[in-house]
């Protein structure tokens, strides 16, 4: 169930991610491949902390730092795959850019939601995060993240 809370956060992330390209592109008159990259950074900093608190258990690696690189490496390619697709979209099959951009994010969206899942939390909370539970789902998760025991230790 944890790709319904994403999606939500992944749409107040979009919203970000829009509005910076937006304003970068339409009011300051950036080009759109920059308007693009600084947007997607905004969206992928809102995403990480909305996704670490409300969606994913943080269970693979004991050191955010490591979490936060695997973060920075996946949003790395989902910007360059964005990038690619408005580029494709826009620039060669001359659609509007806006239409482009919601495509290219929306295709996106699926590789952040996967990757974001099995290579860097691992695991996934359960739906009811609302009410505070910290426990993950560990069906499906890899081996290493089913298995710490209360000290921390791998058992």
């Amino acid at each position: 169930m944890s790709i319904v809370t994403y999606f939500i956060v992944g749409g107040v992330s979009f919203l970000a991610n829009l509005s910076v390209f937006l304003l970068l592109v339409q009011f300051a008159g950036l080009h759109w491949i920059a308007g693009n990259l600084l947007g997607f950074a905004a969206g992928t900093l809102i995403n990480y902390v909305l996704s670490a608190r409300l969606v994913f258990e943080s269970r693979i690696f004991a050191r955010r730092h490591f979490e936060a690189a695997l973060t920075l490496l996946v949003s790395a390619l989902g910007v360059g795959f964005e990038t690619l697709l408005i580029h494709l979209a826009h620039d060669v099959a001359a659609l509007p850019l806006l239409l482009s951009k919601i495509a290219a994010a929306g295709a996106v969206f699926f590789w952040n939601y996967g990757a974001r899942r099995f290579l860097v939390f691992g695991a996934t909370r359960p739906f009811d995060w609302p009410r505070g539970s910290r426990a993950a789902v560990t069906e499906g998760a890899p081996a290493a993240s089913r298995n710490i025991e209360h000290d921390g230790r791998r058992g």
